[in-house]
């Protein structure tokens, strides 16, 4: 909330103090499993997408064509990787303000939004 750290340093020297140096790494490990599954849908919905419109335009296709294929293939890596988006998010924002942490870990944030939300969550 604001008013609850005096600047950026004050924020870092609260997180060390009440979490320690493990405080400033919440929501890794959601980020780094993100990381594939976003680059690899990506490239793959990419590429498959230009060989079509290389094959299409029988060369190769406009500059609009691929914007879109990109946009496309962006958008669809983000579908397949916003679970562990969410996962990264919830466990950055628990705590704040001095509530206490609501989530022991990726896993456990999965099961408790399932459990709560459903799994469109």
């Amino acid at each position: 909330p604001a008013g609850t750290y005096a600047g950026i340093f004050d924020c870092a020297s609260q997180i060390a103090r009440k979490e320690g140096f493990s405080g400033f790494y919440r929501g890794i490990v959601p980020s780094m499993f993100g990381i594939l599954p976003y680059a690899g849908t990506d490239i793959a919905v990419f590429e498959a997408l230009k060989k079509e419109l290389v094959a299409h335009y029988g060369g190769e296709p406009p500059g609009w064509a691929v914007m879109g294929t990109g946009m496309f293939a962006s958008v669809c890596a983000q579908l397949v990787s916003y679970p562990l988006a969410l996962a990264r998010t919830r466990l950055q924002a628990q705590g704040m303000g001095g509530e206490a942490n609501k989530y022991s870990g990726m896993v456990d944030v999965f099961a408790q939004t399932v459990k709560r939300e459903g799994v469109l969550g």
